[in-house]
């Protein structure tokens, strides 16, 4: 301090903290003070750096896997195209034949079977049972059914599963009569006692092996691998024997991934804490869904919900350490 003409002079001058005598009560402390300042300002740039450093990493890591997850081509078809078939088993006819009144004329009796004649001669004198019986040798005798007879009553059957004119009977002039009676009616169908092989109606088809053909039988999907059906051709499939029943229904639901056409857009979050994640991936097109995510206070996933088809299911996860531990699921 200089005094000069009454007046107070300061001669000012820079001094680092180090320069600070230590035998001046209180400086040199301030100059540690000072010191730890400088190293504590360091300290919270370079904590600042390795957090904004790992939020990013964070988002990055967030937003690759939700990304690969939503951009993942989807494999599964969509299934639009509906056929179905009802199944019919085929029966065989079975008729019976009652023989009413035996031959006062020996000639030949005609008995038609699926419209072709079979003539059974007959002798003067033939009791009920004794044409019944002559009946019986020559349907028997045919390659396409059997036939026995009691009594007066022979019972034929078919051998083919299949629809048939139904039999009629003329005694012509021996003056045997009879009556005809169709016990089953036969029927064009599925011989269920056997392998079933069912082919897909108005010519439609499906890749074998690709898992684009859904069966149904009666409203139930039914499973491929438990073996009650397989794969047989790509117009048909072939059912084990005594698995289907007369008159059950079963749907082909077909259909081909190479037929998808979609889009994908995606929305990020714009502000807050998860400003940069994304916040919804929505598909449109073939595909209608929307997926979208909520996250922790750490930036990981909270919850996701995929709204498909009418329905939504809501995933909620937590976690222990960083590491999920649980998963619950909700469907509305």
């Amino acid at each position: 301090m200089i005094e000069k003409g009454g007046v107070i002079n300061m001669a000012q001058k820079l001094v680092t903290v180090y320069q600070i005598e230590s035998g001046k009560s209180g400086l040199n402390h301030l100059g540690e003070r000072l010191d730890n300042i400088d190293s504590t300002i360091e300290n919270v740039h370079t904590t600042l750096a390795n957090d904004i450093a790992t939020n990013e990493a964070e988002i990055a890591r967030i937003n690759e896997a939700v990304m690969t997850l939503a951009s993942t081509p989807i494999t599964a078809p969509v299934f639009n195209d509906v056929e179905t078939y009802k199944v019919v088993e085929a029966k065989a006819e079975v008729t019976k034949v009652t023989v009413t009144s035996g031959a006062t004329a020996s000639g030949d009796i005609i008995l038609t079977l699926n419209g072709s004649p079979v003539n059974i001669a007959v002798t003067s004198g033939d009791t009920t049972d004794a044409v019944a019986g002559k009946i019986q040798v020559a349907v028997d005798a045919l390659a396409d059914y059997t036939a026995t007879v009691s009594g007066s009553v022979v019972t034929i059957t078919a051998v083919n599963k299949r629809s048939e004119v139904d039999a009629t009977f003329d005694g012509g002039t021996t003056g045997v009569t009879a009556t005809v009676e169709v016990l089953v009616q036969g029927v064009d169908g599925l011989d269920l006692a056997q392998d079933v092989i069912i082919t897909i109606p108005n010519g439609k088809d499906y890749v074998v092996g690709k898992g684009n053909l859904l069966v149904l039988r009666n409203g139930i999907p039914q499973v491929l691998a438990d073996g009650d059906y397989v794969e047989n051709s790509s117009t048909s499939i072939k059912y084990k024997a005594g698995v289907l029943k007369d008159g059950d229904v079963i749907t082909f639901i077909i259909g081909d991934a190479g037929k998808l056409s979609y889009n994908m857009t995606v929305d990020y979050y714009t502000s807050g804490a998860d400003a940069g994640r994304i916040q919804k991936v929505t598909y449109t097109g073939d595909i209608n869904r929307t997926i979208t995510y909520t996250y922790t206070a750490e930036g990981k996933i909270a919850s996701e919900t995929i709204v498909e088809d009418g329905k939504t299911v809501t995933k909620t996860y937590t976690y222990t350490n960083g590491k999920i531990t649980g998963v619950s699921s909700v469907v509305a």
